[in-house]
């Protein structure tokens, strides 16, 4: 799973390179979540071509992170705990 910052670019797109070809097989479009996760299906054992295309507007800044399901599901929830605890820290009287 690729997990991107998109603050610094206007659009993005992802080609996978199949029999000496580029297959595009993602493009932003909106910019509604500063933060996008972008799944990538790979099995045990097979290895793929990635291209990323991006058009950089304030600065050449590309946070981009390579995780699997397991490890983007533990930080999805630590993050929603981590919200749950200020929630309940900042509500109490």
């Amino acid at each position: 799973m690729y997990k991107i910052n998109t603050v610094s670019f206007e659009n993005l797109s992802i080609y996978v390179s199949h029999n000496d070809d580029l297959k595009e097989v993602y493009r932003f479009k909106e910019k509604m979540n500063k933060n996008i996760e972008i799944p990538i299906l790979l099995n045990a054992g097979e290895a793929k071509e990635y291209y990323l295309q991006v058009d950089f507007t304030k600065s050449i800044y590309f946070p981009l992170e390579i995780v699997t399901e397991v490890e983007n599901r533990k930080a999805n929830l630590n993050k929603q705990l981590q919200l749950g605890l200020l929630f309940v820290f900042f509500t109490q009287k």
